[in-house]
């Protein structure tokens, strides 16, 4: 489907894959353009998944430091708040 297309390097030409398509492509150019500029490598992450992902969500434990808490984003819950302060201490 879409997805192999996107994976494989083809993209998607209708629809909304050819959009996201789109937007990663320019998002990922305009980064690398901004990070030359600074002299600094492009950092970024991607995440692939094992299977078709339909109608779920996909969770990432950004293990943020607990020291750091009053800085973090209100959407930001913390998987496993003692192996994080295991992780930073």
């Amino acid at each position: 489907g879409d997805t192999a297309r996107l994976a494989s390097g083809n993209s998607a030409r209708n629809g909304p894959m050819a959009a996201l398509d789109q937007m990663i492509r320019f998002s990922i150019s305009e980064m690398a353009a901004a990070e030359a500029q600074h002299d600094r490598p492009l950092r970024m992450l991607v995440l692939v998944a094992s299977r078709d992902i339909e109608d779920e969500e996909v969770f990432l434990n950004y293990r943020l430091n607990p020291a750091t808490k009053s800085t973090w984003p209100e959407w930001y819950v913390p998987y496993a708040a003692e192996e994080a302060e295991r992780r930073w201490s």
